[in-house]
């Protein structure tokens, strides 16, 4: 009982105060890849990220997010590739579920938005955020999934004002040039 206290207590910490930092981008360079991540608002620690393959030349770029959750139902491995519903800026989506790992008193869910032409999807991502200001993906219950069912809190947005200067970073970066 002290533990899960002790838990929520710094859950709320972290919602109430890291907000400030919700727009920090992170940038991770190695020998395959390059990506960059900004933290949720909702839920700081749950990322969205840009990932840049550099045996693809860095021409196609793959959009994932991470759900943290402190549900744990069964038979979560047969999770793993498949595609649940979401909403994006209340557009109806899907998302595959490409990977589910234990994490602090739960379990985080790695989910993907698929690939795209890195030029097309660095314009679109721009002109999406001038449009909306924010990226909100809620996981939602329907007839096939019951995303409630896994997942506490099913709603997250990013804030994404630096997102075409972060993925300018992110390409140069895969392509070996550093800043």
């Amino acid at each position: 009982m002290k533990k899960n206290i002790v838990f929520f207590v710094i859950i709320f910490l972290l919602l109430k105060f890291n907000h400030l930092k919700a727009e920090e981008w992170k940038f991770v360079n190695n020998d395959k890849l390059a990506y960059s991540a900004v933290n949720g608002e909702i839920t700081y620690g749950d990322n969205l990220s840009f990932f840049l393959l550099k045996n693809d030349d860095c021409k196609t770029v793959w959009t994932t997010f991470s759900v943290y959750t402190y549900l744990s139902p069964e038979n979560l491995s047969e999770l793993v590739n498949k595609n649940i519903p979401i909403q994006l800026n209340g557009l109806d989506l899907e998302a595959k579920i490409v990977d589910i790992k234990p994490f602090l008193m739960g379990h985080r869910y790695i989910l993907s938005l698929g690939s795209y032409n890195f030029i097309d999807y660095k314009k679109f991502i721009v002109e999406f955020f001038n449009e909306f200001s924010k990226y909100e993906i809620e996981l939602i219950d329907n007839e096939k999934f019951q995303s409630s069912k896994y997942f506490d809190i099913r709603k997250n947005n990013w804030i994404l004002k630096e997102v075409g200067s972060s993925l300018d970073k992110t390409e140069k970066l895969c392509f070996g040039v550093q800043s």
